[in-house]
């Protein structure tokens, strides 16, 4: 089975349990965190993660709506598939 490599810029709410949220839900779904960047400067501003994962090619599509959907995330933005491969 081969994979897909996607980097995903996601917004996360105030709640203090969104980074792990996101990465348990990628790993649940059989998905390779390939690197992580996190910054959440104070908590009054809920953070902002990018992440190149690594999909199972069947469900690669998913991805994004898998993360959006999760309660602490506000917004999922797919970067462009160069600065996926790049980053890997």
């Amino acid at each position: 089975m081969g994979t897909t490599t996607q980097l995903l810029n996601v917004e996360l709410g105030d709640l203090p349990d969104g980074l792990a949220r996101v990465l348990t839900v990628l790993r649940r779904r059989q998905c390779r965190v390939l690197r992580v960047d996190y910054a959440a400067p104070d908590r009054h501003y809920g953070g902002r993660l990018v992440i190149a994962v690594a999909a199972p090619s069947a469900h690669a599509h998913c991805v994004r709506a898998w993360v959006e959907n999760l309660v602490d995330v506000r917004a999922v933005t797919c970067l462009e598939p160069a600065a996926a491969a790049a980053a890997a």
